[in-house]
């Protein structure tokens, strides 16, 4: 799992997808994005490298129920990570291999928190201003859980309630 934060940037004009197939042009805040991605083991790999996908905001952080999530992947074609959601398009005749919002500088890096420099941003044109950070957050021992608790399978920490049981 990896917690993610976005530029404050605002795209005003994207067109998004609705559930009907309608597109609508929407304002797009990228902050809106910023949380927690779980690499998706559904999906598996996309151009031999894994596929991070958008969870929910709740208290559990589990994936969404109905809302489609946004994917952080890296595409061959473009030499980059990219950032992207199945229902938020450039224009209406995009045709692309690997659409995204947000995209890495060129790299082959197979970690997506080794990529180094400044993201570019689709806000109605390209900009190379745009701002990703992410980070590990899966617990790997005591001390990620700030020894009030034990690690899951799943790498998340079990806290100890206040008798000290978890």
């Amino acid at each position: 799992m990896i917690s993610t934060i976005f530029s404050l940037q605002i795209w005003n004009g994207a067109i998004v997808v609705m559930p009907s197939g309608e597109e609508v042009t929407r304002n797009l805040l990228f902050s809106y994005f910023n949380g927690v991605y779980r690499r998706n083991e559904t999906i598996g790999l996309h151009d031999d490298r894994p596929v991070y996908t958008e969870q929910s905001k709740f208290e559990d952080g589990l994936a969404f129920d109905t809302t489609i999530g946004a994917q952080i992947k890296y595409c061959e074609s473009e030499s980059a990570w990219v950032f992207s959601h199945p229902n938020i398009k450039k224009s209406s005749s995009e045709e692309s291999d690997c659409p995204w919002l947000l995209r890495s500088p060129e790299t082959s890096e197979y970690n997506l928190l080794d990529v180094q420099g400044q993201w570019s941003i689709w806000t109605g044109n390209i900009q190379d201003n745009g701002y990703f950070s992410a980070v590990d957050n899966e617990a790997h021992g005591p001390v990620d859980c700030n020894y009030h608790g034990t690690v899951t399978d799943e790498g998340t920490c079990d806290c100890f309630r206040e008798d000290g049981v978890s």
